[in-house]
């Protein structure tokens, strides 16, 4: 792919995250480029990123209950 068409795809795939709506997902306020890299800003999680409890060494224990409510979260905002 040529450089044009890759930004086209890119901007294109943030265009469509940027209109996902849904209470379990957080929403895509804006993006920017600085040389190669490209930032995607978010809104604020007050607590914390799913990706905290799933990588974080300091991670809580999850019960039961708690995983099987973030499955049905997780499965509910990918219909």
């Amino acid at each position: 792919c040529s450089t044009g068409q890759q930004r086209l795809s890119l901007t294109t795939r943030i265009f469509t995250i940027s209109k996902i709506a849904h209470t379990n997902l957080t929403n895509l306020l804006g993006y920017g480029r600085q040389g190669n890299d490209i930032y995607l800003v978010y809104e604020y999680v007050s607590n914390g990123s799913l990706d905290r409890f799933l990588f974080s060494n300091d991670r809580p224990v999850l019960n039961w209950s708690d995983r099987f409510n973030i499955i049905k979260g997780v499965a509910s905002a990918l219909k």
